[in-house]
């Protein structure tokens, strides 16, 4: 991660929350939960690199990976995969990135008593949703955010 390249925004609670520079876009590692409202998750997913994987990390929900086109998933320990994330994310200097902070909840959640892990995820994490609002206002009208295959 480049400090050129990380930029700050006033978040809710009056503190400066990071944003996600355009360099690091480029190479962060993307995760998004999915599952059911008020439940534990099902599945995690994970994009590097433009590779897509995704642990299922309820295990009533393992033969799924067998149906619906998700042979990128596959059955994962959800503490496991999430201390091999952020050791990752630490390792290839990556950041993390999410559409919600509801992921980095659940993250933090499942980290628990790792103060070391819950550090380096704090510091890694970017909340895609302020960046895109900050883009979305200096960059209107600009083919900069135009999506290329």
């Amino acid at each position: 991660m480049t400090a050129l390249s990380t930029v700050i925004a006033p978040s809710a609670e009056g503190r400066r929350a990071p944003l996600l520079g355009t360099m690091d876009a480029q190479c962060a590692l993307y995760v998004d939960y999915e599952g059911s409202k008020d439940r534990p998750p099902t599945l995690l997913g994970y994009l590097v690199d433009r590779t897509l994987a995704a642990g299922i990390v309820e295990p009533l929900f393992a033969p799924c990976h067998k149906k619906h086109r998700a042979e990128h998933a596959a059955l994962a320990d959800h503490r496991q995969l999430v201390e091999c994330l952020v050791d990752r994310a630490e390792g290839e200097d990556r950041l993390v990135v999410s559409w919600s902070r509801h992921d980095l909840r659940l993250m933090e959640g499942i980290l628990q008593g790792d103060e070391l892990r819950l550090g380096v995820l704090g510091r890694r994490y970017r909340d895609a949703r302020l960046t895109a609002r900050r883009w979305k206002i200096e960059f209107k009208g600009s083919d900069l955010l135009k999506v290329t295959p």
